[in-house]
């Protein structure tokens, strides 16, 4: 998509390639090329309580052995507080357990042809970590639970913490669907005993169609912009100037 965007016949009018962060940019573009338009970059993070916190005095977790402490203090069953809540459903739940894995600077996958590297000790101690802290300090029946269910319990303000992604939090300060507006802390997701690194998820728009010979998408090969080529322009900037409103999910990525 490199050619279309550097030529001005091919972009809509308000077109601007400022609209879309660097980060959006970078996730993009493969060796110095851009092969889509994104219009969401999903970073995760630890969303807390700020009220339940200063309640029993704990500060926020810059480690993953911290944050599992202050899951252990914050932890109130009686009053029905948790002290963290995650998605525990098979499948859904793997993000959350690779999260924890990133601080041990291990990815899921290796070498070329790739290879799962599941089983290594780190692997198996990052699992450790993800089971004790929703076996311990977790709602029951949190194996039941996806990212929608794990979002109603913390704004219900019946969860401490909360490991998930940044585009979940637009509900957090709706008052219509949040009982804990203001209350809410975004925070860079600890960091674990190796690294410090947060798992990043995206959607963008691309072309997929190919010409058979010089495999190419069809509208380069032609040398005529694809039909929703003026719409994935579209799409991307407007959807990244919606995100560069003033926002609390935004801040953490700016220090």
């Amino acid at each position: 998509m490199t050619q279309w965007l550097n030529d001005a016949q091919m972009t809509p009018a308000e077109w601007d390639r400022a609209d879309i962060t660097q980060s959006g940019l970078a996730y993009a573009t493969d060796d110095g090329k851009v092969s889509s338009l994104p219009w969401s970059v999903d970073l995760w993070m630890l969303y807390w309580n700020k009220e339940l916190f200063a309640a029993k005095n704990v500060q926020y977790p810059r480690t993953v052995d911290e944050m599992v402490a202050a899951a252990q203090r914050l932890h109130d069953p009686a009053n029905n507080v948790v002290g963290v809540v995650a998605r525990g459903l098979r499948n859904a739940n793997v993000p959350v357990w690779t999260q924890i894995l990133l601080g041990y600077n291990q990815e899921t996958v290796d070498g070329n042809p790739p290879r799962l590297t599941t089983e290594t000790p780190d692997a198996v101690t990052a699992a450790e970590i993800y089971k004790k802290l929703l076996k311990d300090t977790g709602p029951q029946g949190v194996s039941g639970y996806n990212w929608n269910e794990s979002q109603a319990l913390f704004v219900q303000g019946r969860a401490a913490m909360w490991i998930d992604g940044v585009g979940f939090a637009p509900p957090v300060e709706d008052r219509a669907r949040s009982r804990i507006v203001g209350k809410v802390g975004y925070g860079v997701f600890p960091a674990g005993p190796k690294a410090h690194h947060s798992g990043c998820s995206a959607t963008a728009s691309a072309s997929r169609r190919r010409a058979r010979r010089k495999r190419l998408p069809t509208s380069i090969a032609s040398g005529r912009p694809a039909r929703r080529w003026p719409t994935a322009c579209w799409r991307a900037a407007a959807a990244c100037r919606s995100a560069h409103r003033p926002s609390p999910t935004r801040r953490p990525w700016r220090s």
